[in-house]
């Protein structure tokens, strides 16, 4: 089975402390849910395989919950980046069958199939992370679930960049170079507006 990870536990600290998840656009529609349901999408690229969604999340939790997934907080006191949301996912769901977790940040709201695509087709053994014509996205990743031990190792040493623990890992790593055409938008700053249609976002203080 692959799990696939909504990471949405952060500070939003470039965005006046909002939870990124619950930001909307002008129609609505809130990141996590324009995220998750492209996200869906995944089974039809795993073969027919089970799909299991997972929202890493710190605050509003309930309304997270209401979205009908489950939802992980972090096992670490405070915030402590993407790196820890996804060691708590995986620890905590270390017993299910799942070979491989794939992560992907609630403020990313354009979700290529491209990329999609490439993170599924991952080698057993290696780590991915996708990159465009633009830039690396280390948030963006596919992992084995046996790399769990390692990143809870990298986090006690009081570490937390995700970017540091791909370099240790660097003979497992892989960029998975997307399509030029292809190209991975970041909502994190504020203000904001949707690319390409001038919509302007409305923040909220939760779902």
């Amino acid at each position: 089975m692959l799990g696939v990870i909504i990471l949405a536990g952060g500070e939003g600290r470039r965005m006046h402390g909002m939870d990124k998840g619950w930001c909307r656009f002008s129609n609505g529609e809130s990141f996590v849910e324009i995220v998750m349901s492209q996200l869906e999408q995944l089974g039809q690229y795993n073969e027919g395989k089970r799909v299991k969604l997972v929202i890493s999340a710190n605050r509003n939790l309930q309304a997270y919950q209401s979205l009908g997934k489950a939802v992980v907080p972090d096992i670490r006191s405070g915030f402590h980046g993407p790196l820890a949301g996804i060691e708590s996912v995986m620890s905590a769901f270390q017993h299910a069958s799942i070979s491989r977790w794939c992560t992907w940040p609630v403020d990313s709201v354009t979700v290529p199939n491209e990329a999609l695509q490439r993170l599924v087709a991952m080698d057993d053994g290696k780590i991915g992370y996708l990159a465009d014509a633009h830039r690396q996205h280390f948030a963006h990743l596919s992992i084995p679930s046996s790399f769990r031990a390692s990143i809870s190792g990298y986090l006690n040493g009081g570490e937390g960049s995700i970017k540091g623990w791909l370099t240790q890992q660097q003979d497992h790593v892989v960029p998975l170079n997307l399509n030029p055409a292809e190209r991975i938008e970041n909502c994190n700053r504020w203000p904001l507006t949707a690319d390409g249609t001038n919509d302007v976002i409305r923040l909220e203080s939760g779902g």
